[in-house]
């Protein structure tokens, strides 16, 4: 999901706008703020494909993504970065999990995963193929390489397992 950009206000006036106001004036003593830069993200969503790694991730990550990802370069703003194209699997065991169905017997949701750890042996990064593009798995040395290097730009929140 893209989100709409946030402009920063800009006054165009060299009065308060006092209208109906009556209370002590802050202008005096009011300082305007400027813009903050932002840090730059080491992961960035919104390229359709799935999310982007900055040059510096994909490096410190190569040896973690090169079997279970495409790698397509992507130019930016601030420098190149690559769009991760990642492997969908036919890991969930239906059966096992505890999964909320649509009428047409689509999965809408899963509270408890039962996975096929045959097919999840040695793998990474990956998306189930009955969930879709909707949801981003990753393994624990994932995550740890991550923190490890301080990469910025994901959030990752555990999922209940069934083992």
């Amino acid at each position: 999901m893209i989100l709409p950009a946030i402009l920063p206000f800009q006054p165009i006036l060299d009065t308060p706008i006092s209208g109906g106001y009556h209370g002590n004036s802050q202008r005096a003593t009011y300082q305007e703020l400027g813009e903050e830069k932002k840090p730059i993200a080491d992961f960035m969503g919104g390229f359709g494909i799935g999310p982007a790694v900055s040059f510096k991730a994909m490096d410190i990550l190569r040896n973690l993504l090169e079997k279970d990802v495409e790698l397509l370069p992507i130019k930016t703003e601030v420098g190149p970065y690559f769009a991760l194209h990642v492997k969908l699997l036919d890991c969930l065991d239906r059966g096992q999990s505890k999964v909320r169905l649509a009428r047409d017997g689509s999965i809408i949701d899963v509270d408890i995963y039962a996975l096929y750890w045959e097919i999840l042996k040695n793998v990474n990064i990956f998306r189930i193929n009955e969930i879709g593009l909707s949801m981003l798995f990753v393994s624990d040395a994932f995550k740890n390489k991550c923190d490890e290097n301080n990469l910025k730009g994901l959030i990752f929140y555990p999922v209940t397992i069934e083992e």
